[in-house]
């Protein structure tokens, strides 16, 4: 589909952003790139930075992707090459009970969307990043797409609601 080929999925942590890009790649049979899954090692350890943005600098080389995460530093990377962006800009307590939803889902296992070897948790400095998101990271996610330049479409969701139904009617195009 036309302007649907190099997708990010942006957003706080516990917003949906891996469980959506599922659902648009199936729909758009489109390749998904978990960045969690990349930048988490097995038992929760961080990738080496130059790597990492080496990786980043690879995975945008494709005709077609859904890239979810935002990782601010190098979104610059992915946002070059991207044509829209899906910010899912929720509130934190949505975030937060999604975040508590999915550990009771995953208690003791690793998720689909994760590292390796990197079992779900629930840390309390995972809750303060999430609940810190508006203050700390929204500015700095909303001043990239902001700049990001006329060559990205910015689709912007307020709630789960906002972004069931733009899969609703995108379901019900030709795609």
């Amino acid at each position: 589909m036309n302007g649907l080929n190099r997708i990010l999925v942006v957003g706080s942590s516990g917003a949906g952003k891996s469980s959506l890009s599922r659902r648009l790649g199936e729909m758009l049979d489109t390749p998904v790139i978990h960045l969690d899954s990349l930048f988490w090692q097995p038992n929760w350890v961080q990738i080496d930075q130059e790597e990492w943005i080496q990786l980043n600098r690879e995975i945008v080389k494709g005709k077609q992707w859904i890239i979810d995460g935002f990782y601010p530093s190098t979104i610059d990377i992915r946002m070059e090459h991207a044509d829209t962006v899906i910010y899912l800009n929720y509130s934190r307590r949505v975030c937060l009970v999604r975040a508590f939803k999915r550990r009771f889902q995953y208690r003791g296992t690793t998720r689909p969307d994760m590292g390796e070897g990197c079992q779900e948790r629930l840390p309390i400095s995972f809750l303060k990043y999430i609940w810190d998101f508006p203050k700390h990271q929204k500015p700095i996610l909303e001043g990239m797409l902001r700049h990001s330049g006329s060559h990205v479409n910015i689709i912007e969701f307020k709630s789960p609601k906002e972004a069931e139904d733009y899969i609703t009617n995108l379901s019900m195009q030709d795609v």
